[in-house]
């Protein structure tokens, strides 16, 4: 089974990535961020069949969503608080981009509520 670390080069990833829009930058970054919480689960999990695996992850399963996959997570002790708050943040900040009507960016007025939810954020932070 290939696992999202397996394939994964984190300098040519950032390379590419800050080349993109904020809106891109931030849903592909959380994407990513979901496929790591993603295996991270997998590893605390029998070995399951593809099918079974789908039916966990996919369509109206029940860790089909970052969310329930954050509260999950967190509920199986994979990670702290502080972490699970950051990982609400990211999720919260894709969305906000992934539905914004008008344009946005991380300077936008809308999101500073949303960036400073995050651990390492402190006044006077370039977002």
């Amino acid at each position: 089974m290939t696992t999202p670390e397996s394939d994964f080069d984190l300098t040519a990833t950032i390379r590419e990535m800050s080349q993109r829009t904020d809106p891109s930058f931030a849903i592909i970054a959380a994407s990513r961020v979901e496929d790591w919480l993603r295996a991270s689960i997998q590893t605390r999990m029998r070995m399951l069949s593809n099918k079974e695996t789908e039916r966990l992850f996919s369509g109206y399963g029940p860790l089909s969503t970052f969310s329930a996959m954050i509260d999950v997570a967190y509920a199986f002790s994979l990670f702290n608080a502080d972490i699970r708050n950051d990982l609400r943040a990211i999720k919260d900040i894709r969305n906000a981009f992934a539905h914004a009507r008008d344009p946005l960016h991380f300077a936008s007025e809308k999101l500073a509520p949303l960036i400073q939810k995050l651990t390492g954020w402190t006044h006077g932070t370039n977002a």
